[in-house]
């Protein structure tokens, strides 16, 4: 994948945000991403700068990553959406691929898992479909 793709991350730990990063550059996509932690600054974002792809953190104070699911299957309904979290039990990651999310990624898997997620993601909103996917382990991958 050589275009650098536009991102939207809902992040609110910056930390975090530098491992996200860190896997998409071991993954070796191009990118570049603003980080926003607000609902108003993730409405702001979609409105101004419509981003490629939205990566959320699941559990944030101030903005939930089903919130921000909601938020962007209306404002940016083709745009992929994929929720990554620390701990998501499968009923969870279920619920979210039935209300949008693109695809859903455990953070202990970032690396492995995410640049796959992300490119299925692209290809998926470039071919008119977003398909809903999720990484549940090393090497299992299943579409629910």
């Amino acid at each position: 994948m050589k275009k650098e793709i536009r991102v939207l991350m809902v992040e609110d730990a910056s930390e975090e945000a530098d491992l996200i990063q860190h896997a998409l550059r071991v993954g070796g996509l191009t990118f570049r991403i603003k980080r926003v932690e607000t609902k108003a600054r993730f409405l702001y974002e979609l409105k101004h700068d419509p981003p490629d792809l939205i990566l959320s953190d699941f559990g944030l104070a101030r903005l939930d990553g089903f919130t921000a699911l909601a938020i962007a299957r209306k404002a940016r309904p083709n745009t992929p959406f994929v929720l990554i979290s620390g701990a998501m039990g499968v009923s969870v990651m279920i619920d979210s691929l039935n209300s949008g999310a693109t695809g859903c990624v455990l953070k202990r898997r970032l690396e492995t898992n995410l640049p796959p997620v992300v490119r299925r993601a692209l290809s998926a909103a470039s071919n008119g479909r977003c398909a809903s996917m999720v990484r549940l382990g090393r090497n299992s991958s299943s579409l629910l």
